[in-house]
């Protein structure tokens, strides 16, 4: 059984490094194992067993009339007095702990020469960490080859990927490894990546969230991936369902309300439970979007579809999102500045006119083509992962 100790050693760009501190662990070795006259190390598989200083090597008698007795042979069996353990029956454990770096033979008294072990104690090594790996996504079904990253790697290590062994783990030097994902992951998942090295214990070292496993309708070519990607490592949505992200389906105002939310809060965002109706058609109590609503018009976000509804079903249309992404980044009382009149089908002045520069202006969007904005086209899921990624800062 091993003992470990985790330790976050550093966070960045939402991926959360740690790196698991190789503590005193207890080694099994079995005596006479299937009746046969050797001791059988848990890892090794040997008589051999190589363990780390402050290590314990517990021994567990499979058959009885066995000892383990420190000591040589060479070729008389001599102890020299540093373990006993006496001959025990099925059953029985025995265990002895090493402080001190050298090699120990121990033998069985009654069988002497012909029933011996070695342990071989070392110094622990340094534990692996993991800082990243490249690229940080693809498609699941099929293993991508990646390179991954950290420090004190070394040759033998073994790659886990959501939890699944990576294949053609290929050591390079004691900062990179190379391997194939593993095939199995879900579509729209974020996996840890872990390292794992014997030196001499397993020690490890984990990239957490290191690893997006693409939505099934979101394929590397797919234009909107990369910010698609941004956003669910942020947390701001977990996409359409069953593996999907909908990228092409429109985003609906009581959707919307979660989507601003959670960008401009964190993906830890819960809003408080609403207190009264403020719009007919979202009651309170009622559904899941009350909350996210109420607390969108509270924020003065947004103040409804008129006629005191708020229309939750609606698709969010390009123009409705320029005032909502600005609201949303500067405050309710955020004025645009005055149009001047850059796309062909938004009259400046107009009623929109001046949010929509304005979220031109900041980079959040260049329009739909041909120098035009599309200010009545409902706005897909795709194309709100860029404003939000944008809008937000998402990294």
């Amino acid at each position: 059984m091993y003992v470990r100790a985790l330790r976050v050693a550093a966070s960045l760009s939402g991926f959360l490094f740690i790196a698991a501190l190789a503590e005193a662990t207890t080694r099994n070795v079995t005596v006479a194992p299937g009746g046969a006259h050797s001791f059988q190390d848990a890892i090794s598989g040997t008589s051999t067993s190589t363990i780390a200083v402050g290590d314990t090597v517990q021994w567990t008698w499979a058959y009885g009339g066995h000892s383990t007795t420190s000591g040589s042979c060479s070729p008389v069996c001599m102890a020299d007095g540093l373990w006993n353990s006496g001959v025990l029956s099925a059953g029985a454990m025995f265990s002895h702990t090493f402080s001190t770096v050298g090699t120990y033979h121990y033998f069985c008294s009654v069988h002497t020469i012909y029933m011996q072990g070695t342990i071989i104690v070392e110094n622990p090594g340094p534990a692996p960490t993991v800082t990243a790996i490249s690229p940080t996504s693809g498609p699941t079904g099929s293993g991508t080859a990646v390179t991954i990253t950290g420090t004190n790697f070394i040759s033998g290590a073994t790659v886990m990927i959501g939890g699944a062994a990576a294949t053609g783990v290929s050591f390079v030097n004691d900062t990179t490894l190379m391997a194939t994902t593993p095939v199995s992951l879900g579509p729209g998942t974020l996996n840890d990546v872990s390292v794992t090295t014997d030196n001499p214990d397993p020690v490890a070292g984990t990239l957490t969230a290191g690893w997006f496993a693409d939505f099934l309708d979101v394929p590397q070519s797919q234009q909107f991936h990369a910010f698609i990607e941004t956003l669910f490592r942020n947390g701001v949505t977990a996409g359409c369902g069953t593996g999907d992200y909908c990228p092409d389906a429109s985003v609906t105002r009581a959707q919307m309300a979660v989507f601003l939310l959670k960008g401009e809060h964190g993906s830890g965002y819960a809003p408080p439970a609403c207190s009264m109706t403020l719009f007919t058609d979202v009651p309170c109590p009622g559904g899941p979007d009350v909350d996210w609503v109420n607390q969108l018009a509270t924020e003065g976000i947004t103040g409804g579809c008129g006629g005191g509804d708020y229309c939750p079903s609606n698709p969010v249309l390009r123009d409705q999102m320029a005032v909502f992404l600005l609201k949303a980044q500067h405050g309710s009382s955020y004025v645009p500045p005055t149009c001047t009149g850059i796309f062909l089908d938004v009259p400046c002045p107009s009623l929109f006119a001046n949010w929509i520069e304005q979220l031109s202006a900041e980079g959040i969007t260049g329009g739909c083509g041909g120098g035009n904005y599309c200010p009545g086209n409902p706005n897909t899921r795709g194309q709100m992962a860029v404003f939000l990624v944008k809008t937000f800062n998402l990294q």
